[in-house]
């Protein structure tokens, strides 16, 4: 199982839109966000993350310098978390912390 994708996650190609580099910087990146996990139970994608419109902004003030970081979004992010999910998180989970203590384990001799 283990060997298998457990995570689909995608973000379109974006662009990003600066400007006043030198006294204000502004900056302005619109994304779009999905993401999908695998089922085992029924070998199909099932959707984590419904496709999300989201804009991150950066601002600068002049006057003190401070950088503000801002996430936007107009749409609603849904979320789907499952049973069926939750378990393959906990199962991939398990798989990667003994593969983790089976790493330091030969690392140590």
């Amino acid at each position: 199982m283990h060997d298998l994708p457990f995570v689909d996650v995608q973000i379109n190609p974006f662009a990003i839109a600066a400007s006043d580099w030198t006294r204000a910087l502004k900056v302005d990146v619109d994304f779009l966000l999905k993401a999908n996990n695998f089922n085992f139970k029924n070998s199909h994608w099932e959707p984590i993350i419904e496709p999300w419109n989201f804009c991150i902004k950066v601002s600068q003030d002049t006057t003190d310098r401070s950088t503000t970081v801002a996430l936007q979004s107009k749409d609603l992010l849904y979320l789907n978390v499952t049973h069926t999910f939750l378990e393959s998180l906990m199962t991939v989970s398990e798989t990667l912390s003994q593969t983790k203590v089976s790493t330091h384990g030969v690392s140590k001799q």
